[in-house]
């Protein structure tokens, strides 16, 4: 069970808490422990505390030996005889002080590290933090507008991919159409010529072509499916590497703002215990000044958030419809693919017997022989 507690500072002077770990005065902590206010600082004194002997001393006759912390609260509250009469502003427990009306430092021994020092110090901190933030959010700012760039360039590529892929199919497709097609018209016109031109050398004929541009245009399509993949596998990347990025943002964000923080906050608690060393009457309140830094330097680091997300958000692929409308202008504008599918236009050598396209139809055809009557 946790418990009020006493720690004596290198200089000699004591911190004292409550069961929560929130610091408290010495009055709190007589309070706390139901031990008179007197014996409090008795023990203080003889474990070497010269602020607490300092305000017996300068406030003693005040005070009685076991008399009631309760007691010793209106004393302090109310008009004080002996030294310390006159010094009825702002009672500081820490320190055993008071100050006078005029707002000067008394009692404690006296020290050379004023009030408005320590407050210029404070501000100081605050300011030190601040400059710290605004220097992180720039260097931020150029790594967000990098990680744009490479996004944005990245899809680029991926875009230009998409449209190369089409433009190729197109080019394919369109070859071996026209083969297909000078073929057949060329094959008709060698058979009219022939007197060959029956029902079944035409079919023959066509047949045999078409066999020709199907399996070329499924070596066109099968090409046109793998760059297709190659494509969704790297948008996939792309869209790993964009949450990766965003994660690391914010986990640098929340990092910088812990620096900052944790490095205030000792500078505060640095700043604290020599205040108190020197019996100043005003206490930092070390946690809450805390968040406002934290808020002060995450408002500063938070800046282009917007920005971040906004750039991001704008980096996206483009549709397979818009892919394809590129393509078809490309290639009605003459423009031939970077990197052509591979595949055959030319007309085979022989349809008869053997090969891969053999058939029926022979490639020459002799004339059909005259009858006169």
């Amino acid at each position: 069970m946790a418990t009020y507690s006493a720690s004596q500072r290198s200089g000699g002077g004591f911190n004292y808490t409550d069961p929560y770990g929130n610091p408290i005065s010495a009055l709190g902590y007589a309070k706390g422990t139901n031990t008179p206010f007197y014996n409090v600082l008795q023990n203080a004194v003889v474990s070497g505390d010269k602020y607490a002997s300092n305000f017996l001393d300068w406030a003693g006759n005040n005070l009685s030996f076991n008399e009631p912390t309760e007691t010793v609260v209106n004393k302090i509250s109310g008009p004080l005889s002996g030294p310390a009469a006159g010094y009825n502003y702002g009672f500081d427990p820490y320190s055993f002080t008071w100050m006078n009306d005029g707002g000067a430092i008394t009692g404690g021994g006296g020290s050379n590290f004023t009030l408005d020092e320590a407050r210029k110090q404070k501000q100081g901190i605050y300011e030190t933090a601040g400059d710290a933030a605004t220097v992180g959010a720039r260097s931020r700012y150029d790594s967000i507008l990098d990680f744009i760039n490479d996004l944005k360039s990245g899809q680029r590529s991926l875009d230009e991919r998409g449209v190369q892929n089409e433009l190729s199919k197109k080019q394919g497709f369109t070859s071996i159409m026209d083969m297909v097609g000078r073929g057949i018209r060329s094959g008709g016109v060698m058979l009219a010529n022939r007197n060959a031109t029956s029902s079944s050398a035409a079919d023959q004929l066509a047949r045999a072509y078409g066999d020709i541009g199907t399996r070329e245009m499924g070596n066109v399509g099968n090409q046109y499916e793998l760059e297709n993949r190659g494509i969704g596998l790297a948008q996939t990347d792309l869209e790993g590497q964009r949450a990766t990025g965003l994660r690391k943002f914010e986990t640098d964000k929340a990092n910088k703002i812990d620096q900052l923080v944790s490095d205030a906050r000792q500078q505060l608690a640095s700043l604290d215990a020599a205040m108190a060393d020197a019996n100043l009457t005003e206490r930092i309140q070390i946690e809450q000044e805390k968040e406002q830094i934290r808020n002060q330097v995450s408002s500063v680091l938070s800046d282009y958030d917007d920005e971040l997300s906004r750039g991001v958000g704008e980096v996206k692929p483009t549709s397979a419809m818009d892919r394809q409308r590129t393509a078809f202008d490309l290639f009605n504008r003459g423009r031939a693919p970077t990197n052509p599918f591979k595949f055959s236009t030319s007309t085979p050598a022989q349809f008869q017997n053997t090969g891969p396209f053999s058939g029926t139809l022979p490639l020459f055809l002799s004339p059909r022989r005259k009858t006169t009557a």
